[in-house]
């Protein structure tokens, strides 16, 4: 098992190590059902994907917007915990080499006990089953 990291790119051809892994649970409704909505990428997202043997096994992506980065579609289609934690590392880690500020993420209310333990606090007022969750990192860079 490894983790690749894919940058999605403007240019459709080089997308295609990307989207050949990860296009299934963007049209896949137990993906959509899971996350609690589509998958989507931008030019200049960065996505890091779990995979052995072409099998994926979690993937998420962070798009980073100045001094904040937003965390998206942290999701294992084999509900694996450890995985998708090592893909949420890897996202955050991007962030620091990227001087962000605070990682952002919108999950459903009832995870908070996942994201407790990474340093992650719930920001803001539900939106329906949603909130969003914050990992404030300028502590790391001084004011």
């Amino acid at each position: 098992m490894h983790i690749e990291k894919f940058v999605h790119s403007s240019n459709r051809k080089q997308n295609r190590d990307l989207f050949s892994l990860i296009g299934e649970f963007c049209a896949c409704d137990a993906t959509r059902n899971a996350l609690g909505g589509t998958i989507s990428s931008r030019p200049g997202q960065v996505w890091y994907v779990a995979v052995k043997e072409q099998t994926v096994y979690a993937f998420g992506s962070i798009r980073v917007r100045g001094t904040k980065g937003l965390l998206r579609h942290l999701y294992s289609p084999v509900d694996d915990d450890v995985l998708r934690e090592t893909v949420l590392h890897h996202c955050v880690e991007h962030a620091r080499r990227n001087h962000v500020r605070s990682v952002w993420l919108t999950d459903y209310l009832t995870l908070e006990g996942r994201y407790a333990p990474l340093g992650f606090v719930p920001y803001g007022n539900p939106r329906g089953r949603f909130i969003q969750y914050v990992l404030y990192l300028e502590a790391l860079y001084g004011n």
